[in-house]
């Protein structure tokens, strides 16, 4: 997370305090691995975290990160029973990152649907055949946007 400098700590140090005031109690964040995204020609870094043992709703997540440039509300795992962040440079990357995993989901299906981890033969048909299946997976799958619309003015 070199990239951002210090902007990134000091945010992520006023989203920690916003969140102590908001719980009134002590709170620890768990950061998962840092991946790296491609936005144009450039490589940029992600790293999610969440709130260890405590949980706030994604209406106060928006509310509390809305000032905080390098802080996201991950719009992507909304199964989840926590509440999940992200640190990037910015939305672009943020949405880089769910359109590369998404991009994944499809080809897993495409792999698996069109037995391709065998060896088979691969002819004109199959190549049809999954580019309809492709087609149809992409108009079905929801997309995640990195620009949240329930703060947009």
């Amino acid at each position: 997370m070199s990239y951002l400098g210090y902007e990134y700590k000091e945010q992520l140090s006023t989203f920690v305090s916003r969140l102590t005031l908001k719980l009134q109690t002590e709170i620890k964040l768990c950061f998962f691995s840092e991946i790296e995204t491609e936005v144009g020609k450039q490589k940029n870094a992600l790293q999610g975290f969440c709130i260890s043992r405590y949980n706030i709703s994604k209406e106060d997540a928006l509310e509390m990160t809305k000032d905080l440039k390098c802080i996201h509300v991950n719009e992507k795992d909304t199964n989840s029973s926590e509440t999940l962040f992200i640190i990037a440079q910015d939305n672009e990357t943020v949405q880089a990152w769910y359109d590369m995993m998404r991009d994944g989901r499809i080809s897993t299906i495409l792999v698996r649907e069109f037995n391709l981890g065998n060896g088979g033969s691969f002819d004109d048909d199959l190549e049809s055949k999954m580019k309809k299946r492709k087609l149809e997976l992409d108009n079905s799958m929801e997309r995640c946007s990195a620009y949240p619309t329930s703060l947009m003015v």
